[in-house]
């Protein structure tokens, strides 16, 4: 799914800069066919510095998830928490599953 969405959008002409992988030092984890979840260790840049973290202390934790319209809709979130209120994490993805009809195609087991 992942690979035909990147593939429409360069044919688009809207980008042909997507990254290729993730960096190893990352975290990956797949939640179905529309939403990965990755984990950017402490001190590193990568998919959670990309836009407005700078490497820290903290990892940073990033979800995103393609939108349930197809429309070429990413929405994607990076946060970085202290251990108090990680916890909090969890029902911000499952917030953003819901604002993006995605909920319905990720059941929890």
């Amino acid at each position: 799914m992942t690979t035909r969405f990147v593939a429409e959008v360069e044919g688009e002409g809207i980008s042909d800069a997507f990254s290729r992988g993730v960096p190893a030092a990352h975290r990956i984890a797949r939640r179905g066919a529309y939403e990965v979840l990755f984990t950017t260790p402490v001190r590193a840049s990568g998919t959670g510095t990309r836009w407005y973290l700078a490497p820290g202390t903290l990892p940073i934790d990033s979800v995103a998830v393609l939108a349930a319209d197809r429309d070429h809709d990413l929405a994607t979130m990076d946060e970085r928490l202290p251990p108090a209120i990680k916890p909090l994490v969890a029902h911000i993805i499952r917030q953003i599953e819901r604002e993006v009809g995605a909920a319905d195609r990720n059941p929890r087991a």
